[in-house]
């Protein structure tokens, strides 16, 4: 019967050898199943008897073999293989005369090992043992593989010394271990037992990795990847392996040697993306704009191609390092952007670096997308973005004649990236909590704000009249925030903190509401600019003065008498944005009241300015132009000299100010700065040399 049995074994062996051959494909995966289950068949019938020491070897053998293909066809550890290998652990002490049911499976091995040390159980146990570390592998229990590897090899106390090459002790027992010297050439097993082991090596050194890598040990998680990438995987997980080596070295402060390592990811595997936007990510550290460019374009377009069909492993093995390394950490950093991240992306880095043609053309294309594409969970306030029952005049003028000609009626290429029709294929919006897209809002916003610097300005009201509308619904009538619950941390500090004893936070729902009035005034701010662009004066003033009607919707309090100012710089980061569209509405629609000759009215406007920022260049200067108009020459020189006495710490503060402004605020039509009006700084200087006093 044994005979016969090893002659089904070796049958089967040989059937996979050949099979297995032929390459990757669902053949090959088919193959696999059918010798599953002719293994399980025949382990069924070899363990149908009592077991006896003389068949052990070889129901062990078939045991492995079963295993094997059980963790080949599965993406991921399950409990069925751990249960296997316990059941042969059973049967090995059955075989001896030994009970050990109620044992852990530890002491299920320590006791297999110490009691029944035959030579020539030797080769199948260690066979065994190496399927128990990867099962412990995958299960993170890196200290039962450790102490399982020394009852193997018979050493009683861990290693102590210095472990060559970045290895710690676990990696060190791995090394050392001696498995059976015929595995090689065994005609009776699928995948050697050194084969296994050698992957076993490979991703205990990479898992390690990864996890000193979370926990922010930079150097021993460099050392651990690096040996890693000596080890035995396919090229796909060797350039995984690359990637954190990339992501490592750059939270090092090695971006040069990380991009070394993100090129290396791309030779071995160019489909391995994720190794394109960390590169994009390290040129964007560096200040290379051209390349961070060029490698999110490159992204986009691998992106929005068909993916080719995934590659394998070596021909024969089943168990391979995608198996046993798939933590959070890994999938994180392997995380593939979608194409419209990308988009946005290279929308807004060409933005911030000037080249506003190009960004035009990239927020055209990903506004198509928003707009055709399904539902944004979780990221912005349209709930059925692109539904027909959300579809509102201001979607129908992107679609329609404004969008997509030039001023005057000039034509406009109908095609290309900037015409805003669906993007072949790319509808999809990310909906994981790591995208690298602002709220849906902002992105129009953003896009608005592009086409007013490309002259385009009715393309930019029709973007913008689709953020009125939109908020419409989700605006309230009042706002009313009671900021009582905060308290400032010294008399004067610009760091408040939360009172003790009372909530710390201000609802989420009044957050939302806060943000959604936000929007649609940046919006209606941004429709101003453009109307002025437009030479129409009157209609620009309509829009500056909806824009601060509604910030006045909202009521920020302090119930016992606190600087409201102070406390919502702390509390509520918001309440910052709300007075920077403010100033901005307020100066803008000054500016237009001087261009209709109201120039009282202008001057309201720059005095409540200054009042909502105190020493802002822009409102001042247009305040001193406006006194200096009015021939209130008295009040504009007083006022010119203040400001030339304090202009370059106004500045400074403004420009740090400016920085924690949305993309839609701080890249924008700015108002002019005045003071720099040669003829009207000599004018109030010939006055107040003629009044007597001092320039």
């Amino acid at each position: 019967m044994e005979r016969l049995w090893a002659e089904d074994c070796a049958r089967l062996v040989r059937s996979w050898r050949v099979a297995s051959s032929s390459g990757p494909g669902r053949a090959a995966k088919q193959a696999a199943l059918q010798h599953r289950r002719a293994f399980e068949k025949l382990l069924q019938k070899m363990q149908g008897l009592p077991a006896v020491l003389p068949t052990l070897p070889l129901e062990l053998t078939v045991l492995y073999n079963a295993l094997l293909f059980d963790l080949g066809s599965s993406d991921c550890i399950v409990e069925g293989e751990a249960e296997g290998i316990r059941q042969g652990l059973l049967r090995v002490l059955e075989a001896g005369g030994v009970s050990g049911p109620d044992l852990s499976t530890e002491e299920l091995w320590q006791k297999v090992l110490q009691e029944l040390p035959a030579e020539e159980l030797r080769a199948p146990l260690h066979r065994l043992g190496v399927l128990q570390g990867v099962l412990w592998l995958a299960a993170n229990r890196l200290g039962s593989i450790a102490g399982l590897l020394r009852f193997l090899s018979g050493a009683k106390d861990p290693v102590l010394s210095p472990c060559p090459g970045g290895e710690n002790e676990l990696l060190a027992l791995l090394r050392a271990w001696q498995v059976p010297a015929d595995e090689d050439t065994s005609p009776l097993v699928v995948q050697s037992a050194w084969d296994v082991r050698e992957v076993l090596w490979t991703a205990a050194a990479f898992l390690q990795g990864l996890q000193e890598l979370e926990a922010g040990n930079l150097p021993a998680a460099l050392s651990l990847l690096q040996v890693a990438a000596t080890g035995f995987c396919s090229k796909r997980v060797l350039a995984q392996i690359y990637i954190c080596l990339g992501c490592c070295t750059q939270q090092m402060g090695k971006p040069q040697t990380a991009l070394q390592h993100l090129k290396q990811a791309l030779q071995l595997d160019f489909q391995c993306l994720a190794a394109l936007s960390q590169a994009a990510m390290v040129y964007h550290q560096l200040g290379e704009t051209d390349a961070e460019l060029e490698a999110l374009a490159l992204l986009h377009e691998a992106l929005d191609s068909p993916p080719p069909e995934a590659g394998s492993a070596a021909p024969g093995s089943l168990v391979r390092t995608e198996l046993l390394v798939h933590p959070p950490a890994l999938a994180s950093l392997l995380r593939q952007p979608s194409p419209s991240e990308v988009k946005y992306l290279l929308a807004q880095r060409c933005f911030q670096a000037g080249r506003t043609a190009e960004a035009g053309e990239h927020y055209l294309d990903l506004l198509a997308v928003l707009q055709e594409g399904p539902r944004h969970q979780g990221q912005g306030p349209w709930p059925a973005l692109g539904t027909q029952k959300h579809q509102s005049k201001g979607a129908n003028a992107l679609k329609g004649s404004a969008v997509g000609r030039e001023e005057k009626g000039a034509p406009h290429r109908a095609h290309g990236p900037g015409a805003l029709a669906v993007s072949r294929g790319d509808a999809k919006v990310p909906l994981h909590g790591q995208s690298a897209l602002p709220r849906i809002p902002e992105v129009f916003l953003e896009a608005a704000s592009a086409l007013e610097q490309l002259g385009r300005h009715r393309d930019a009201i029709a973007v913008c009249e689709e953020v009125v509308n939109r908020m419409g619904d989700l605006t309230p009538e009042t706002l009313r925030i009671d900021l009582s619950s905060w308290d400032g941390a010294e008399a004067g500090s610009p760091s408040p903190r939360p009172r003790s004893g009372l909530p710390r936070d201000i609802l989420p729902q009044k957050k939302e509401s806060l943000r959604c009035i936000l929007w649609r005034a940046a919006a209606y701010l941004h429709q101003g600019w453009a109307w002025a662009g437009l030479a129409d004066s009157k209609e620009a003033i309509t829009q500056f003065t909806r824009c601060l009607n509604d910030l006045l919707r909202v009521q920020l309090v302090s119930a016992d008498g606190l600087h409201v100012g102070e406390v919502a710089a702390g509390a509520l980061p918001e309440a910052a944005v709300l007075q920077r569209i403010r100033l901005l509405a307020l100066v803008g629609r000054g500016a237009q009241f001087l261009e209709l000759g109201r120039d009282r009215d202008a001057l309201m406007n720059f005095q409540y300015a200054l009042q909502v920022s105190p020493g802002d260049l822009a409102a001042a200067s247009h305040l001193l132009q406006t006194l200096w108009k009015l021939d209130r020459r008295q009040e504009a020189a007083v006022l010119w000299q203040k400001l030339q006495a304090d202009s370059g710490q106004t500045e400074g503060q403004q420009e740090d100010q400016g920085r924690s402004f949305p993309l839609y605020l701080t890249l924008c039509p700015q108002p002019a700065n005045l003071l720099l009006d040669g003829s009207l700084a000599r004018g109030l200087q010939d006055y107040l040399r003629s009044s007597g006093q001092e320039p």
